[in-house]
């Protein structure tokens, strides 16, 4: 990777391992140049069970990653599960130091870290922290101070916090293969970079991630996330009905929900027909798309429910004016999603893609979400020579500042 403004990122799920390497080039664009998968093994419900078998699977989807791209993947950034990590907003209040009391990024470097002062519980740590606003003498709504004049500087911002266990399970299993952790992203914070605009983000807007073993929910408004919160249910359900109503192996199964599967029956193609054979049976069967859709419709209906569900409970079902944006691999290929989903919930419903060449589809909305974070916030900048240049700290808070406001 010398000579090159590479960024890499690992989207460790339930169902899969994602690797994407990102290329900066001289116009500042990302480019991706390198996509591995690899069926994840050792996770269940978005945690970590067996590092043994998750250090395998991050080897394997490496490995494909660095062959398309020819290069060495050697630190990551990684995700965190979006709806196992809890928001706490905090505040930060220093004095601006310098005879004209001009605030400079060593004031903001210090009331961040004073923001960061919060009661942790022994089980978690701080993955993250996230300015909301400024105030500066009182003034309030102030998005980025630098280079204003007063005497009192404070931030409201979100802590991101994390199970303790999780996280360091998450970065052992990534240092056992044999790279480095830049840094911890959570789900819908990297999702929304290639998913959301910012009149969603600012009007209200629900991110709903389904994956193979749980459903993310995330709220945001004002353009900040201000909820988020996991379902343990996802398309792996919908595999697992598949397998046990038709008497055949899971990887057919999910073979069968890729290619046939259908939201709603009302939806079906009764001339779609496909055979298969059941397990402990040499004849093969055939059955049409309607049928199929009649396991299926029960698991999408109750997933859909218990989000809606969510949504009612904390009061954000009326609140979303821009409706919900509903990614990730575990339903999104479902024929008549898109009907189901506005059917239950009742809102707007749009579905979200990376629009990135080579990546334009569901399940690689966090992983090239992560590359367009990094690359936004400016973790990794163009240096004349094309080396990868770590910034300073002061660089880095300016240009942080500047991307979330």
């Amino acid at each position: 990777m010398q000579n090159r403004n590479i960024v890499s990122s690992l989207d460790i799920g339930t169902s899969k391992i994602c690797a994407i390497i990102g290329e900066i080039n001289n116009d500042n664009m990302l480019e991706i140049i390198g996509i591995g998968i690899a069926p994840s093994m050792g996770i269940k419900k978005g945690v970590i069970v067996d590092i043994d078998s998750t250090v395998k699977s991050i080897i394997q989807a490496v490995e494909k990653a660095e062959q398309m791209a020819n290069s060495t993947m050697k630190s990551v950034f990684i995700n965190y599960t979006g709806g196992s990590a809890i928001l706490i907003k905090n505040k930060g209040i220093v004095a601006v130091r310098g005879e004209n009391k001009e605030i400079s990024e060593q004031d903001i470097e210090r009331v961040m870290q004073t923001a960061r002062v919060v009661a942790v519980p022994s089980d978690k740590e701080i993955i993250d922290i996230i300015p909301i606003e400024f105030i500066v003498d009182g003034y309030s709504g102030i998005k980025d101070p630098i280079g204003m004049v007063g005497t009192r500087l404070e931030v409201d911002a979100h802590i991101i916090m994390g199970s303790k266990t999780s996280v360091r399970s998450l970065v052992k299993s990534v240092q056992d293969s044999g790279l480095l952790v830049d840094g911890i992203i959570i789900n819908p914070l990297a999702a929304s970079k290639v998913l959301l605009s910012t009149d969603e983000k600012e009007l209200g807007v629900a991110l709903i991630d389904i994956g193979g073993g749980t459903s993310e929910i995330s709220i945001f408004s004002g353009g900040n996330i201000i909820f988020t919160k996991s379902i343990p249910i996802g398309g792996d359900h919908i595999t697992n009905d598949i397998a046990v109503g038709l008497r055949i192996p899971l990887s057919l199964a999910e073979e069968i929900k890729r290619k046939y599967g259908c939201a709603l029956v009302a939806q079906g193609d009764p001339h779609l027909e496909f055979c298969f054979q059941r397990i402990g049976d040499q004849k093969s069967i055939k059955i049409d798309q309607c049928y199929l859709a009649e396991i299926i419709e029960p698991r999408v209906l109750e997933i859909l429910d218990l989000i809606r569900q969510e949504l009612s409970n904390f009061g954000f079902l009326t609140l979303l004016p821009a409706g919900a944006v509903i990614t990730g691999g575990g339903l999104y290929s479902l024929k008549g999603f898109h009907e189901a989903s506005k059917g239950v919930l009742n809102m707007p419903i749009r579905l979200g893609t990376p629009r990135y060449f080579g990546v334009e589809e569901p399940f690689y909305s966090v992983a090239v979400g992560i590359l367009e974070y990094v690359h936004k916030s400016r973790q990794y900048k163009i240096s004349p020579n094309k080396t990868k240049e770590a910034p300073s700290i002061l660089i880095k808070i300016r240009e942080w500042i500047r991307d979330y406001f």
